[in-house]
């Protein structure tokens, strides 16, 4: 695996690559997660398909700087785009997206959708899902869940404090963005939820995440 701490205006995010053959496979972290989240997996792909893979830690996770100024889930898109560019990423793409990572991988599908030819989404975000009550439903439950590391790790708590400060104008965004409707997509949903939750209607295994997951799936033959 090679490292590179690539500049992507006025601030560095840390990538890491494992050289490999076309098409080169962007693995997009989940709220809270780096690049770490995919130690496991990428040893596994990379063996299956050959392919460059590439993980990267987005600001103010890992060993990425933080970004200066109100966060901007199109500021985060456009940091990407800027860091592939300077290591020279610029043939066929597929975005493999968890979570959060999501909502950043439509938008960038959106904006490359000449360069991206496919998603795998792992319980991923759309914006349908998120309604005002689901919002204010995860900003309360993630507000307990910060101030246990305020302390321990308060650059990890400031990154997810600038994320979900905007979290109602992220959805916003992403609500107005056109989804590529030839891409083609692999859509891995969980059934059940993975951690036991009192509302289990605002996250990923509920009736309501699977609905809108299967709303998505249904709207093109291709997913």
């Amino acid at each position: 695996m090679q490292d590179a701490k690539v500049d992507v205006g006025g601030y560095k995010l840390q990538f890491h690559i494992v050289p490999g053959k076309s098409p080169t496979i962007v693995f997009e972290s989940g709220g809270g997660n780096d690049s770490s989240a995919w130690r496991q997996i990428v040893p596994a792909v990379a063996s299956r398909t050959g392919a460059r893979l590439i993980t990267y830690d987005r600001a103010g996770y890992g060993q990425s700087d933080p970004a200066p100024g109100p966060y901007s889930i199109t500021q985060e898109v456009e940091a990407l785009e800027r860091g592939l560019k300077q290591l020279q990423v610029d043939t066929d793409l597929i975005v493999v997206a968890h979570s959060y990572g999501g909502f950043l991988a439509t938008l960038f599908a959106a904006r490359n959708s000449s360069t991206v030819k496919g998603l795998v989404l792992i319980d991923a975000n759309l914006a349908p899902f998120f309604t005002d009550a689901v919002i204010d439903g995860l900003r309360a439950a993630s507000s307990g869940e910060l101030e246990k590391f305020r302390q321990a790790q308060p650059s990890w708590a400031a990154a997810v404090d600038r994320m979900l400060s905007r979290y109602a104008e992220t959805v916003r965004t992403m609500r107005e963005v056109t989804f590529p409707p030839t891409m083609r997509v692999t859509d891995i949903v969980s059934e059940k939820p993975l951690v036991p939750r009192p509302n289990e209607e605002i996250g990923p295994g509920s009736a309501a995440w699977l609905r809108v997951h299967q709303e998505f799936d249904r709207a093109a033959p291709n997913r």
